[in-house]
């Protein structure tokens, strides 16, 4: 009889004690979903940061083969500015020289 009272009794607690632990199981269950979601998003976010080092270092390379472009176009424009000088000063040469000449004689 004792034996049927304690049993009733811890039948009575384990009833008493389902929706508390049935509202644990669904926390579970709800943080299980939780971190399977954030895991998806951690990885999509370490492909996209691995992406951006990707761009990152290739805008690096074009960044310094541009610099490098620029740098070598510096004498050629020195080069062309000399040769438009050279030519500026023949063209000078030749409108006070021959030209004058050859109008006086028209």
């Amino acid at each position: 009889d004792e034996l049927q009272k304690r049993l009733a009794k811890l039948k009575e607690m384990l009833a008493e004690a389902a929706p508390a632990r049935e509202e644990r199981a669904n926390k579970v269950a709800t943080c299980g979903a939780t971190v399977e979601a954030l895991k998806a998003k951690l990885q999509s976010m370490e492909k996209a940061s691995k992406e951006a080092v990707a761009a990152m270092k290739e805008a690096n390379g074009k960044s310094k083969a541009a610099a490098k472009a620029l740098k070598a176009f510096g004498p050629e424009i020195k080069a062309t500015g000399k040769a438009l000088k050279d030519a500026k000063d023949c063209l000078e040469d030749f409108t006070t020289g021959a030209m004058t000449s050859f109008t006086e004689l028209l």
